[in-house]
């Protein structure tokens, strides 16, 4: 995914995007097809005062070589996505942002990773959603300003077995239409296709895997709540049991193999780290984690 500004022709992306805009035209109204034409990415106003923007995260992706040209902004469209947000806060809009990969993931490009983490600090009060897949578990990540939460991302997990996780979908519900919505997620639900029951029984069934609310007995899914279910999870390891198994989506050869003292610290890492230039959140939980369990071992050993 090269910057389409300078882009050798032979390299160039516009077949893609153009063919992109021809489809996406048909099912998403009000679509901008200048910046889909440009760089795949687009912001559609989906309903009076709310607002979708959708990213190309692959211009955030390290393994884009591309990227060794510009670190810091391809296709410019982080100061896109600020002009955007800065458009939606001037008209009272409320945003979802839709993406594919997670901004705290490793394969995340540092400086995109830092420089995205910076405008949701800007706009939380505008932001009420962040949407990502990629992984292929079910997850989430915890934006954070100094020890406050201003912002959470929900990392889906896959509808392909890859990496041996069970076929996947989750189903949102969102604040709706009324004078007062936040339009902030109220809840959601992991459905599932267990493989090996599949496999056993030469029968396909989809079933509910896990309720976000009652599985991690939340009262409500706000950035606070999600901070504090990651706390909580670090104080409680039969907690964390549950999320391990909705976060491999009950694949039996991950639960077979079990989540070591590592892999619990790991995890927990994850919740914490939207930025990956930023360990503070991290070594934070994973203390908590220590002193829990009355460990005595220097917190700055462990690296994810």
């Amino acid at each position: 995914f090269p910057n389409p500004e300078d882009s050798p022709p032979e390299l160039a992306n516009g077949w893609l995007y153009e063919e992109i805009t021809a489809q996406w035209s048909h099912v998403v109204p009000g679509l901008d097809n200048a910046t889909v034409l440009y760089a795949g990415y687009y912001s559609v106003p989906l309903k009076p005062g709310f607002r979708i923007i959708t990213l190309n995260s692959m211009f955030g992706y390290s393994s884009n070589v591309w990227l060794t040209e510009n670190s810091i902004d391809l296709a410019s469209q982080l100061a896109w996505l600020e002009a955007e947000l800065g458009k939606s806060e001037a008209a009272g809009e409320l945003v979802h942002i839709l993406g594919h990969i997670p901004p705290g993931i490793i394969k995340s490009e540092r400086t995109w990773s830092r420089e995205y983490n910076k405008i949701i600090r800007r706009y939380e009060n505008i932001i009420r959603g962040q949407f990502f897949g990629h992984t292929h578990t079910d997850e989430y990540e915890v934006f954070l300003e100094g020890d406050r939460a201003v912002g959470v991302a929900y990392i889906a997990p896959s509808q392909t077995p890859w990496f041996n996780y069970n076929p996947s979908y989750r189903i949102y519900i969102v604040d709706g239409d009324r004078p007062d919505t936040t339009r902030l997620v109220l809840d959601h639900t992991t459905y599932i296709m267990n493989l090996t029951e599949a496999h056993e029984t030469n029968v396909s069934r989809w079933y509910e895997l896990y309720n976000a609310k009652s599985a991690y007995e939340m009262g409500s899914l706000t950035p606070d709540d999600w901070l504090d279910l990651a706390y909580r999870m670090a104080a409680n390891r039969t907690l964390f049991d549950i999320y391990w198994t909705n976060y491999a989506n009950a694949a039996d050869p991950y639960l077979a193999g079990g989540c070591d003292d590592i892999c619990y610290e790991r995890r927990l890492c994850d919740i914490m780290t939207s930025d990956r230039n930023d360990m503070d959140a991290c070594y934070e939980v994973v203390k908590r984690k220590r002193h829990a369990n009355s460990y005595k071992e220097d917190i700055t050993t462990f690296s994810t």
